[in-house]
């Protein structure tokens, strides 16, 4: 068959454009599933010990078991754990040098304890608290099992 453009310019470069354009695809792709699985995936611990360094283990009580933790968009995350009231109090009045509950309603986190298969009592109470920084943390804790739902939002 007869070149149809016999006088067009080679193009040495043509494939390599389209191998550049499918790597840098692939590497989006990756950063993508790095993306939701560090951010969309529930991490279990069984102490506090086990979270990583940083501001999500500095807002979780040292004593607390069982944690679940979830990150929220990219300055958020909220956990849920079991952790004793007193515990909690003092965590609270050392970091945040607050802590003053608040009775809370029980049947606003019923979505929540959906999730861990949790019930909530009627002494239910809400710690809310406040960095220096602005940040703001909301612990919703059960007097009477000791669970422990938490709400943080990162600065």
């Amino acid at each position: 068959m007869p070149d149809i453009h016999p006088n067009a310019p080679a193009r040495p470069f043509g494939g390599l454009l389209l191998k550049g354009i499918g790597l840098i695809l692939a590497l989006a792709a990756l950063f993508a599933g790095a993306l939701f699985w560090f951010f969309g995936v529930d991490h279990h611990h069984e102490t506090a010990s086990t979270i990583l360094p940083g501001r999500v283990r500095d807002l979780t009580p040292p004593t607390a078991t069982d944690i679940i933790l979830r990150r929220d968009f990219f300055l958020d995350h909220s956990a849920t754990y079991i952790v004793s009231e007193e515990d909690l109090v003092a965590f609270l009045d050392e970091y945040f040098g607050e802590s003053n509950p608040s009775a809370h309603d029980p049947g606003a986190l019923d979505h929540v304890g959906a999730e861990r298969d949790w019930t909530w009592s009627a002494e239910l109470v809400e710690f809310h608290c406040t960095a220096a920084n602005g940040s703001g943390s909301s612990y919703f804790h059960d007097r009477t099992s000791g669970q422990t739902y938490q709400v943080s939002a990162h600065w």
